[in-house]
C-alpha cells in the first residue's frame, strides 16, 4: 500500500494514530491498513475483482498520497504544492494576502506580466489535434498493453473483458462522446453497463460532444441520460466549443488528487494563462445562458446530413450533429475537391490517410449554429457537382 519511509521517524504511538486515522478514512480495519500488507493477487477470469483494481480511492498510489498527507497533518506541515498566487508572479508574489520573494515560477526573463505579452494574448485561438490521435499517443506513452475493439461495439468489449479481465489488475475503456471523423456518437449507456459488469474504468473524450450533444449542450452524458458519476474519467478540450485552448479532466476527488501529484503532463507543465481561462469561462457562461444555440446547431447538422444524402453522397456513420463527412475514397480526390470548393468560395478541409483508413478519405464539414439553411444547400450543391466532375477525370 505504501512504504514505511514516511513513518520511520515517528514514535510508535504517532504511527498507530496515523494508521488508525487512515483506516477510518479508507473504511478498512487496521489489519488491511498495515503498511506491510502484500498486494492482492489478480483474480481469476471468473473470480472476484478487488476494489483496488477499479476504484481510484482504493488505488495504492492514492493511498500513499493520503498517508503522506496524514503524516504532514500530524507534524503540522502544510502542503507546499498548489498554492494560489494572486496577480502576476514576478520577483515577488502574493499568496493568501502575503507578499513573498518568489523563487517558484518559470519567469527567467521577467516577461510574465509584461503588458505587451498581455496585449498579444487577446483573441488568440489554437486548434488541438484530432482527439483519437492524442488518446492513442497517450496510451502508447503509458507502456500499458493495448487492445482494439470494433467501432462503438460494446458487445465486443463485453466479450473481450469476459476473456481478459482476470489477466489485468486495472482496465480502462476509452471512448469518444462524438467521433470527430465520422460524426457519430457512442452508446455511452451500454459502455457504462459493460464497465460496471466487469469492474473496469471508463474514460470519455468529449472534445467534440460538449456544446453539441444534449438539449442544453452538456454533452454525451445529457444526450444518453448517463450521470457524471457513472463515468470514471471525463476529458475534453477548451479549443472547440469553448473558444480557447488547453484541456480538462473531471472525475472523483481521489482520481483528480492522484493525477495532480503524478500525471507528467500536469506535474511538468505550467498553469493556464488568465486570458485563456477567461475566454473558456465566458464561452461556458454563454452556452448555459443561451441553449438555443445548441438547438440551432443540431438543426443545422441534421439539415446538412439530409442535404448530402439527398445528393447520394457518402456521409459515413454521421448522425448529423456537429460533424458531417463526405467520403471521397481516394486522398487525391479529397484534396482536389477541397481546392475546387475553395475556388468557389467554400472552405472545407480534406482528411486523408493516415488520419483515416486508406480508401476512406473525406471532406469534413464542421457545423455551426451560425450557418443559414441556404448556405448549407449551396455547399451541398457544390460538393455534388465537384464530386461528379472530378470523379470522371
Amino acid at each position: 500500500m505504501t512504504s514505511d519511509k514516511g513513518l520511520s521517524s515517528l514514535s510508535p504511538e504517532a504511527k498507530r494514530k496515523i494508521i488508525a486515522r487512515f483506516s477510518e478514512r479508507q473504511g478498512v480495519d487496521d489489519k488491511a491498513s498495515r503498511t506491510d500488507t502484500a498486494p492482492a493477487a489478480p483474480a481469476g477470469r471468473q473470480g472476484q475483482i478487488p476494489e483496488s483494481h477499479y476504484r481510484p480511492d482504493q488505488f495504492s498510489a492514492y493511498k500513499q498520497i493520503e498517508m503522506h498527507r496524514l503524516i504532514g497533518e500530524h507534524a503540522n506541515l502544510s502542503s507546499p504544492f498548489f498554492k494560489v498566487h494572486d496577480g502576476v508572479a514576478a520577483d515577488t508574489t502574493v499568496v493568501d494576502g502575503r507578499e513573498l520573494l518568489n523563487f517558484s515560477s518559470y519567469n527567467y526573463l521577467g516577461i510574465n506580466g509584461d503588458p505587451r505579452v498581455g496585449a498579444a494574448a487577446v483573441d488568440l485561438i489554437l486548434h488541438d489535434r484530432l482527439i483519437h490521435n492524442s488518446v492513442l499517443v497517450g496510451a502508447q506513452m503509458t507502456g500499458a498493453s493495448r487492445m482494439l475493439f470494433p467501432h462503438n461495439d460494446w458487445r465486443a468489449v463485453d466479450a473481450i473483458l469476459f476473456e481478459q479481465r482476470g489477466r489485468y489488475e486495472k482496465i480502462l475503456i476509452c471512448v469518444e462522446g462524438m467521433y470527430s471523423m465520422d460524426g457519430d456518437i457512442c452508446p455511452l449507456e451500454r459502455f457504462v453497463e459493460v464497465k460496471n459488469r466487469h469492474k473496469a474504468l471508463l474514460m470519455v473524450d468529449e472534445a467534440h460532444s460538449v456544446g453539441v450533444l444534449g438539449a442544453t449542450g452538456r454533452g454525451i452524458g445529457e444526450h444518453t441520460g448517463v450521470v457524471g458519476a457513472d463515468v470514471d474519467i471525463w476529458m475534453g478540450t477548451l479549443s472547440k466549443t469553448f473558444s480557447a485552448c488547453g484541456g480538462y479532466i473531471a472525475g472523483e476527488a481521489a482520481l483528480i488528487e492522484l493525477l495532480r501529484y503524478s500525471a507528467p503532463g500536469f506535474v511538468y507543465s505550467v498553469g493556464m494563462s488568465p486570458p485563456i481561462a477567461a475566454a473558456a469561462l465566458e464561452s461556458l457562461r454563454i452556452l448555459l445562458m443561451e441553449p438555443e444555440r445548441v438547438a440551432l446547431l443540431q438543426r443545422n447538422g441534421a439539415h446538412c446530413l439530409a442535404a448530402m444524402r439527398a445528393r447520394n453522397l457518402d456521409t459515413a456513420f454521421s448522425q448529423g450533429f456537429g460533424v458531417v463527412p463526405v467520403v471521397t475514397g481516394s486522398s487525391m480526390l479529397a484534396v482536389q475537391m477541397s481546392n475546387t470548393l475553395f475556388d468557389r468560395g467554400i472552405s472545407v478541409a480534406p482528411i486523408i490517410y493516415p488520419a483515416v483508413e486508406e480508401g476512406r478519405a473525406r471532406l469534413r464539414f464542421f457545423m455551426s449554429s451560425a450557418h443559414k439553411p441556404e448556405q448549407i444547400e449551396e455547399a451541398a450543391d457544390a460538393v455534388a457537382l465537384a464530386m461528379a466532375t472530378l470523379s470522371k477525370q
